[in-house]
């Protein structure tokens, strides 16, 4: 394979892995695309002897639009989240700026598209092996994204965001690569077109209609012969064969729905609901932060303060306008719209020049990215670097096929080439240390659930030392401190963590108790009001702590404000859909519900005490079963279950089905009580993927002498095949 042509091949390559593992959505595909592109870059700025005119409006919009990035780490409410999405930007830029610099003459197009359909092929088959296998009795269907056609995405939006990116590209294809990968072609629209229908995402139809209609508006004259015969076949085929997957008054009732959209009315569906809500919390952020922004990638730090509605937490705006807007504030926007509509404008102007089967070429390129700026409208697909960077290698292929190389002056331009060889080293620099630091941390959490803490300090040590900017590892090293007994640590690290993530009410809270229990009331309650003020409807334990200082300052009144408080933000519906970020509230909430009760005894109120307590007493009683396993065909009883159960078993000396729940080895026990029993759960910290969970509990203890003890503990467990096993207790 000739030099020239190894990007022909490598980049297909690189955009199938991202696409392969998630949509590019985590830490490594992440960095394997920035490694890439930065080292194509630098290896351009090091070869090539020509400076881009960044008079081109285009180029120029580039640059004024990065530019806007580095100035919001200055004013970025998370610096770590900041410089990660600036890093991913300028990446998309190497991307965009070395596909420019290429002979275009011996740079085989076709092939490069042809390789990014054989991996989309192979996205698409994977996507349809997770279809069939519940529909052939292979799994059983335990989440709703089991439902659709969800790829290698793990969620039917962006897969249907990916899909309808690659299909103008599939068109153009059976039109201008007149050989017999047209039967592929044929083919792979079918199966991909099919997968479109089979995501039911309404956004990705509606975005994808106009994009159907440009395409023949543009190409028509040039789709001449055998091409309308092919391209007839496949929307034929598409029809005949929509009946094996899709019943078409299933699919004619999803369509129907689009009209709620403009509804108002309650009973909307739930996506509609969750994107108004979504909306709310946005236009109020802008409200706040109108013209710089919270910092880009920095909603995720801040929406807590915002939502209303506890049930439905996501990072993502369901809208890439709106959330550049939050991000970078107004001036972002107009900078990020100037950016798409300059390289989009530029690409038309080219396809209006070309008269021939190269207008075929460029409108295909055209029509996917004309796609991807629609669908962002409704949904988070700009998250997913498998669909933002063929994006730009797309742009920039479509410039440079469209233009005579305008964008490169012919002399040489020192300080450009300075830039352009200090940047993307910057870039490698941060990247890969950014994820060595990532790794340290991971690791340090395994030893730390594995229990072997000197271990997990070392590799928490090591991912503060190579990321000093992430709260989270901060945090890390204030917990580990806090485990080996070194409280001045435990306070200097959650300090640091605040300073990194000042709008993150956990670490405020976890001061806010650190003050509590060393007796500084007055910065418990400031830094317990911040917590609250920064979480109103998303941690129930913090209006819990707030009230339970309030008690032990004997002021039950306050105690009782915050405690209702909790009974009116959050749902008392023991079976109430949970995420992982929402297991413990259940628990939590049956608390404040059983202090409520005491207080007003006390108070000398008993209107209603047995209603209250019955409520708190079936909230704080384990759920049975894992619901957030079931999603991923793992039956399994919850953690607080297992929990309770041991020592159930411990109290009845059935020390054989207590050995069972736990992970270590174990050989017996020899308890100095006679009866345990929980009596209730107060709190679940709980991580299905990593495999960890930590249940706080209420213990009553009977002794032989009659004395009875009630204690507040704590067990650590482990994820395994089996079920959830006990690990440090």
């Amino acid at each position: 394979m000739k030099t020239k042509q190894i990007f022909t091949v490598v980049l297909p390559i690189l955009f199938f892995i991202m696409a392969f593992l998630g949509g590019g959505w985590n830490s490594f595909p992440r960095n394997v695309g920035i490694v890439v592109a930065a080292g194509v870059a630098l290896l351009v700025s090091i070869t090539k002897h020509n400076s881009l005119n960044f008079k081109k409006l285009y180029l120029f919009s580039w640059l004024s639009f990065l530019i806007l990035c580095i100035i919001s780490i200055f004013f970025t409410i998370s610096l770590n989240k900041t410089v990660e999405e600036v890093i991913i930007y300028f990446s998309y830029f190497f991307m965009f700026i070395f596909i420019l610099n290429i002979d275009i003459d011996n740079f085989d197009t076709i092939k490069f598209l042809r390789l990014f359909l054989i991996g989309s092929a192979i996205i698409i088959g994977i996507g349809y092996y997770f279809f069939l296998q519940p529909r052939l009795g292979g799994i059983e269907i335990t989440h709703n994204m089991l439902n659709y056609f969800i790829g290698t995405f793990y969620w039917k939006n962006p897969m249907a965001g990916y899909i309808i990116m690659i299909l103008p590209l599939t068109l153009a294809l059976i039109v201008i690569d007149r050989t017999w990968w047209r039967i592929f072609y044929v083919i792979f629209f079918i199966a991909a077109g099919q997968a479109l229908l089979l995501t039911h995402s309404r956004g990705a139809w509606v975005a994808f209609i106009p994009v159907l209609l440009l395409f023949f508006i543009l190409a028509f004259k040039y789709i001449k012969g055998f091409s309308w015969l092919f391209i007839g076949l496949a929307f034929l085929l598409a029809v005949v064969i929509t009946p094996l997957f899709a019943p078409p008054k299933q699919l004619v009732e999803k369509a129907e729905t689009i009209s709620h959209v403009a509804d108002d009315i309650e009973q909307q569906e739930q996506s509609y609901a969750e994107r108004k809500i979504m909306y709310t919390v946005g236009l109020k952020i802008i409200r706040d932060f109108p013209v710089l922004g919270v910092g880009l990638n920095a909603y995720s730090s801040i929406y807590p303060k915002y939502i209303e509605m506890w049930r439905y937490i996501s990072k993502y705006l369901h809208n890439q306008y709106i959330q550049i807007t939050v991000e970078m504030g107004i001036l972002g926007l107009i900078l990020f719209l100037f950016l798409l509509i300059s390289v989009l404008l530029k690409q038309f102007l080219g396809i209006l020049k070309h008269k021939n089967m190269n207008r075929v070429l460029l409108t295909g390129l055209f029509c996917a990215q004309i796609a991807v700026t629609l669908h962002i409208a409704v949904d988070f697909d700009w998250a997913f670097p498998a669909i933002v960077f063929p994006f730009w290698a797309f742009s920039a292929i479509a410039i440079n096929i469209g233009t005579e190389r305008e964008y490169l002056k012919p002399e040489k331009n020192i300080i450009q080439k300075i830039i352009f060889v200090a940047i993307p080293v910057i870039i490698l620099f941060f990247s890969i240390t950014r994820y060595y630091a990532n790794t340290y941390y991971q690791l340090g959490n395994e030893e730390l659930n594995s229990g072997y803490i000197e271990n997990a300090f070392e590799n928490f040590e090591v991912a503060v030392d190579l990321n000093p900017f992430d709260g989270e590892y901060q945090y890390s090293m204030a917990n580990i401190n806090n485990a080996l007994g070194d409280t001045d640590k435990y306070k200097e690290y959650l300090e640091k963590a605040i300073a990194r993530e000042p709008y993150s009410s956990d670490f405020h809270y976890l001061l806010g108790e650190f003050y509590r229990q060393n007796g500084n009331t007055a910065e418990a309650i400031n830094e317990l009001k911040k917590a609250i003020e920064l979480a109103p409807r998303t941690r129930p334990n913090h209006y819990n702590s707030f009230a339970s200082l309030y008690y032990t300052m004997n002021e039950p009144e306050k105690a009782l404000d915050y405690y209702e408080e909790v009974t009116r933000k959050f749902s008392s519906n023991p079976h109430e859909w949970y995420t992982k970020a929402t297991a413990a509230h259940r628990y939590q909430v049956g608390e404040a519900y059983l202090q409520i009760a005491k207080i007003k005894e006390e108070l000398g109120d008993t209107v209603g005490l047995d209603s209250l307590r019955k409520v708190g007493i079936i909230l704080s009683t384990p759920r049975i079963v894992d619901k957030i396993a079931q999603i991923f065909d793992h039956h399994i009883e919850s953690p607080e279950k297992v929990v309770a159960d041991f020592w159930d078993y411990l109290s009845k000396e059935d020390s054989a089905a207590a050995v069972g729940l736990v992970y270590e080895e174990v050989t017996t026990w020899k308890p100095t009580w006679s009866k345990a029993e929980v009596t209730r759960i107060k709190d679940i910290q709980y991580d299905y993927l990593n495999g960890t969970a930590r249940v706080s509990f209420v213990l009553n203890l009977q002794y032989p002498s009659g004395e009875v003890k009630q204690e507040d503990r704590a067990m650590r467990l482990t994820l395994t095949e089996g079920g959830w096993k006990i690990s440090i207790f």
